[in-house]
């Protein structure tokens, strides 16, 4: 009879418990939200990170129009549901998603940013090559360290696999990477490569995602696994796209982001702890408009003759997702002592001189 009393009254006090955490949350604007998970996420001791950009072409190249993008001058009379309080929390129905796996989301071309129908097959169209890079990450923060397992999947089938130790030693960031049994140990040369291409794609891209953010909305609550949390919509400027794309099969300047459309991405919040859980990112559409430039500015026919009302569907999702999981519950990495000691190399992938500040 006591064992039970027990169960019920600390099934009590975790209902309680949540339930005040649901009313701090609600109270919040989702500006706010977004901040508190950032900086709450900063706090954590230690985490594992995945971090997975996934394509899949058509297996025929689809013939649609083009999409119209929003000047974004121009003012909408769309009512701002943050300004007016008129927000519903009610639980949405959705089944639940696990952290780690998570199932690979059914490709759809993206939404327009006018919120109109993206271009799309009128029947469903056969899928092509899939591939993509995969990234899976421990981190311990204060001094940071990373240990990495990556996985490339290219177009014609092959992969390739990585593994990697980062470590933040005073106030240099090291790579030490074994090759053919032999360790090489890279010094990260410059602090955009700590901050940028390190920071976002090994240890949390949300921390460079905020600042290219906007929009931001409540779109209620969902569970993944079991944990109970808020999800949040904005929309992301093209201008971050160089950075998501720099490891991938179609790198751009900054000049040719700035002509895309924004896209939507969303974040999973856990409400009782405020953990940011889940991100998920569609470039569909602004991949797909790239590789239509691409094509045509190499091809002299659709210089004379370019038809600005239709694009080329080349592939059928191009998509984003980060994962945060298992807080606090992880064996440190270490790196080995003859690891260490090798000379260091200046690691820059981005270039030197001009081609960093570009």
């Amino acid at each position: 009879m006591l064992k039970r009393i027990a169960i019920v009254l600390l099934a009590a006090i975790l209902l309680i418990a949540l339930t005040a955490c649901e009313d701090k949350v609600d109270k919040m604007d989702a500006q706010q939200v977004l901040d508190e998970a950032i900086a709450q996420m900063a706090k954590i001791a230690n985490y594992k990170y995945t971090f997975d950009i996934k394509a899949a072409e058509y297996a025929e190249p689809i013939v649609t129009d083009a999409p119209v993008f929003e000047d974004p001058d121009v003012q909408t009379d769309m009512p701002d549901p943050e300004a007016t309080g008129d927000i519903s929390m009610e639980p949405i129905s959705s089944e639940s998603l696990e952290p780690l796996p998570l199932e690979t989301p059914e490709p759809t071309p993206s939404p327009s940013p006018d919120l109109s129908a993206s271009p799309s097959p009128t029947v469903p169209a056969a899928l092509g090559d899939t591939y993509g890079l995969s990234n899976q990450s421990i981190v311990f923060n204060s001094p940071l360290m990373t240990k990495v397992t990556s996985n490339m999947s290219l177009k014609n089938g092959n992969e390739t696999d990585a593994e990697a130790v980062f470590s933040q030693e005073g106030t240099d960031y090291y790579m030490y990477n074994q090759l053919e049994g032999q360790w090489v140990r890279l010094r990260l040369a410059s602090d955009k490569v700590v901050n940028e291409y390190f920071k976002f794609y090994y240890v949390d891209c949300m921390a460079y995602l905020k600042d290219y953010m906007k929009d931001i909305v409540k779109a209620g609550k969902e569970k993944i696994g079991e944990m109970n949390c808020l999800k949040l919509t904005a929309k992301l400027s093209p201008d971050v796209l160089p950075m998501v794309l720099y490891q991938s099969w179609l790198p751009l300047s900054t000049d040719t982001a700035k002509q895309l459309g924004d896209m939507d991405i969303s974040i999973w919040v856990d409400i009782e702890t405020m953990d940011i859980v889940r991100i998920y990112l569609d470039m569909t559409e602004n991949v797909n408009i790239l590789k239509d430039e691409t094509d045509k500015s190499g091809n002299e026919e659709s210089e004379d003759n370019p038809d600005e009302s239709k694009i080329t569907l080349v592939y059928a999702s191009v998509t984003l997702e980060c994962v945060f999981s298992d807080y606090g519950t992880n064996e440190q990495p270490t790196v080995p002592p003859d690891a260490q000691s090798q000379p260091a190399a200046d690691f820059n992938p981005y270039g030197t001189g001009d081609e960093e500040s570009s």
